[in-house]
């Protein structure tokens, strides 16, 4: 039996519970319901979507379930901070096969170490249980294995993981030839907030008319600094440039990214892991990403399937590479495309945390990944 418990099932993880859910008894424990503010804006109630959800909130008898399901289950996936940790000391306790799964610690500085909530926080979950011999780290986000080393919590003890939002087999001479056009597409996709930079979005629309080049980018999200951004394009004279489509439906979305070239991933370290990142790779498009970002140092590999940047002067120079180039453009657009298909796709995911979770049970040799989810991190 494996369980996975967590705030409440949301599209990054619902297609991986789904491929769980077809290798063995498997429940998902929702110990909160979906936000309202989220539901607002369209997402799905997944909670109330999926036979193997228990929703824990609900009712007292729920509760009891959802611990006795926790307690005996083979293999467990703990989301950190989304349900009461005193739930999985028991298991803990007895040293059952469970997985903590994590992004970064510190997304906004190294001081965050001292940070004393934090301190206390890490010290007395995941560093108390350090010796433990069937704890373990997954990691979504790149960062994530060295923010809790500092905690001395998980060493040699981590994996590769992430988000796995729903990937699509697409004709691949048919979705590379709609991208072959003259004008060069561009897309950005986030909310507009100051951890996702839009504003490089303007900068990058500056770089390209000042290289005469035919283009078009796409803006599509909503935010707080929607407003401001409209006023910088009609200030810096683009309009004709950057066009912005506010919150779209998630298939037009997908089809938006089916069309462009390049993907401008601007977002700072704030952001965890980027699930828009497996998305526009699905789609094909050439990634132009801060590497600083979580998921893009576990998934990119520079040059390959991507480009990473860490200052203006480097994300300048990737993106005038690029469009000078299409042949570069469309070799890092069909890696992306197959680094998606063939190794940080759901299916993948799941055939390999299964795989190694069986071996760790059973006491056999455990199967070596050299890349994508669950490669082991040494050190």
């Amino acid at each position: 039996m494996i369980v996975f418990i967590s705030n409440f099932l949301n599209h990054h993880q619902v297609n991986i519970c789904n491929e769980l859910a077809k290798k063995d008894e498997f429940y998902f424990i929702a110990s909160e319901p979906v936000a309202k503010e989220q539901l607002n804006l369209g997402y799905d109630d997944m909670n109330n979507q999926y036979h193997f959800v228990i929703r824990m909130y609900e009712s007292e008898d729920n509760k009891k379930l959802a611990q006795n399901i926790l307690n005996e289950a083979d293999v467990a996936i703990a989301g950190s901070c989304a349900f009461p940790f005193e739930m999985l000391v028991p298991r803990l306790e007895k040293d059952k096969l469970t997985f903590w799964f994590s992004e970064r610690l510190f997304k906004i500085s190294w001081l965050e170490l001292f940070y004393p909530p934090k301190l206390k926080r890490v010290l007395s979950q995941c560093t108390k249980y350090r010796n433990n011999k069937n704890f373990y780290l997954l990691c979504a986000g790149g960062y994530v294995a060295g923010d809790y080393k500092w905690y001395n919590a998980f060493k040699d003890m981590a994996f590769t993981w992430g988000y796995f939002p729903k990937s699509y087999i697409k004709n691949e001479l048919q979705l590379f030839s709609q991208k072959q056009t003259s004008k060069l597409k561009l897309i950005w996709v986030s909310r507009y907030l100051k951890l996702k930079r839009p504003e490089w979005v303007v900068y990058a629309a500056e770089i390209l008319r000042d290289n005469n080049f035919d283009f078009e980018i796409d803006m599509i999200g909503s935010g707080i600094l929607y407003d401001k951004i409209s006023k910088l394009i009609k200030k810096k004279h683009l309009e004709q440039y950057v066009i912005q489509k506010g919150a779209l439906p998630y298939k037009q979305v997908r089809e938006e990214m089916d069309k462009a070239n390049i993907f401008l991933f601007t977002s700072t370290r704030r952001e965890g892991w980027g699930a828009v990142l497996n998305e526009s790779m699905n789609s094909g498009c050439a990634i132009i990403a801060d590497k600083a970002i979580g998921g893009a140092k576990s998934m990119i590999i520079d040059g390959e399937n991507g480009l990473l940047f860490s200052n203006k002067k480097q994300f300048k120079k990737l993106l005038l590479v690029l469009a000078r180039d299409r042949n570069i453009m469309k070799y890092i657009a069909e890696n992306a495309y197959k680094s998606v298909i063939e190794v940080w796709s759901a299916n993948v995911a799941a055939d390999r945390f299964y795989s190694i979770a069986t071996t760790l049970l059973t006491g056999k040799t455990m199967p070596i990944y050299e890349d994508g989810p669950m490669m082991l991190i040494k050190g």
